[in-house]
């Protein structure tokens, strides 16, 4: 299951939670529900990409020319598996913690459409809130994120485009001086993040919000819109395959050039001008320079992938290139009891039909069964402690160079004491660094 399905089937869950009176998800695991939608065509100006459009004004003109895929109605199957049902019971605990602490009337809306338009004058912006609470004198817009890459909820672009369309709805809405604004992230939890991030600002300045909102919008009209690449707009952009804001970027960056159009003098091919760059010999800066570039240059990579598959699917070449099929999956044509019917049928053994492995270190912590009376146990925490310190090793994760701004700690290694104990047998003699041979693209 791709990452995309992965999360929609968790707000399929969450959606189904909240609409049953917040029933608990973890009564749900082994449960099989059919998530079925109906696709309605997507906001131009949606609020879920608003971070690209709106830094990146351009790109809306720039995505037109590329066909977006085309999907009408999906359909699938899916049974309530432990991580998903504690991460919606994440978001469900936080809802009943809402509730309770108020302890008055409440009202819960989940998978709404809100519309700025009365506001900004334009149909282009609407977009789904997860889940909206009033209490007393406040509205809360809570945005469910199911993936790993954390989602800041100061400034978000998204969360004050829901906020704009709530205030839109006008006359129907309840009395509130206060908009609460909320991040429903558990994921954060495997990085030693809180789960939950919320900022709370006055009405007034959500109504402050309508008025930026729709110049941001008017700016992406203009036909002339400029492009501004950077990794967080570039990342899910349906141009960056054919930007050429983003390939002059990339290029600038990597100090390489493509080959001019009609050049008199030809340049080197991109890969023979990467090809005589030796990273040993990049300064600390400039290697700094580099690794800020990363992102930006495996997203071209991507895009320009994507790109050149579109064209030859169309018919269009790619010279030096083309498409081949991997080599495939197999999967059984009938359901599993069906085709374990059959194999018995064929004489082979019970014990060779199905197979049993021992669960995972992470699946035994959480392991729940039924006993002769019916009671749901689990592991004790006793238990569980003696599986951590006794029953289970810990390996390191793997060493990864990320900007400093990432907020795990850092891994610090001491040059001097690597070459503490070794002793040179013969004399080292240093070139002065005025000698070191700079190849002329780091001059």
């Amino acid at each position: 299951m791709n990452a995309a399905l992965d999360g929609t089937i968790t707000h399929a869950l969450l959606e189904h939670c909240i609409k049953g009176n917040l029933v608990d998800p973890m009564t749900l695991i082994g449960q099989t529900f059919t998530y079925e939608h109906e696709h309605d065509p997507h906001a131009t100006l949606s609020p879920s990409k608003r971070h690209r459009w709106a830094v990146c004004v351009g790109s809306i003109r720039e995505e037109r020319r590329i066909p977006e895929a085309v999907e009408t109605k999906t359909k699938v199957d899916y049974t309530v598996d432990q991580d998903r049902a504690e991460r919606v019971k994440v978001a469900i605990d936080y809802i009943r913690t809402q509730i309770h602490g108020y302890g008055k009337a409440f009202n819960v809306i989940a998978e709404q459409r809100v519309d700025p338009a009365p506001l900004v004058g334009r149909d282009d912006l609407y977009g789904t809130v997860d889940c909206q609470l009033w209490y007393g004198d406040t509205y809360e817009i809570i945005d469910y994120k199911d993936g790993m890459s954390e989602v800041k909820v100061e400034g978000n672009h998204q969360l004050e485009q829901y906020a704009v369309g709530v205030l839109a709805k006008g006359d129907i809405l309840p009395a509130f001086d206060k908009v609460r604004l909320t991040i429903i992230q558990p994921k954060m939890a495997l990085k030693g993040q809180p789960p939950i991030a919320s900022v709370t600002v006055p009405r007034a300045e959500v109504e402050t919000w309508a008025a930026k909102l729709a110049a941001e919008a008017a700016a992406t009209d203009d036909l002339n819109a400029p492009l501004t690449p950077g990794e967080s707009q570039c990342g899910y952009c349906r141009a960056k395959g054919t930007c050429p804001a983003l390939a002059g970027k990339v290029m600038e960056e990597l100090g390489v050039m493509f080959q001019p159009v009609n050049a008199i003098v030809p340049a080197p091919e991109i890969a023979h001008q990467l090809g005589n760059r030796e990273p040993t010999l990049l300064t600390p800066d400039q290697m700094r320079q580099v690794l800020e570039a990363a992102p930006l240059v495996r997203d071209f990579l991507a895009g320009v992938e994507a790109e050149a598959q579109r064209r030859m699917e169309a018919g269009q070449t790619v010279p030096g290139f083309k498409l081949v099929r991997g080599r495939g999956s197999n999967s059984w044509a009938l359901p599993e009891a069906e085709i374990a019917e059959k194999l018995r049928g064929m004489k082979v053994p019970e014990g060779s039909i199905f197979s049993a492995s021992l669960v995972s270190p992470a699946q035994a912590k959480k392991l729940q069964w039924t006993n002769r009376k019916g009671e749901v146990q689990k592991l004790t925490d006793r238990q569980v402690k003696t599986l951590e310190t006794e029953y289970i090793t810990h390996a390191s994760g793997k060493l990864t160079v990320v900007p400093e701004s990432d907020n795990r700690e850092a891994v610090i290694f001491d040059a001097a004491d690597l070459f503490a104990t070794v002793a040179p047998s013969l004399p080292v003699f240093a070139a002065p660094a005025s000698d070191l041979a700079i190849p002329a693209w780091l001059s």
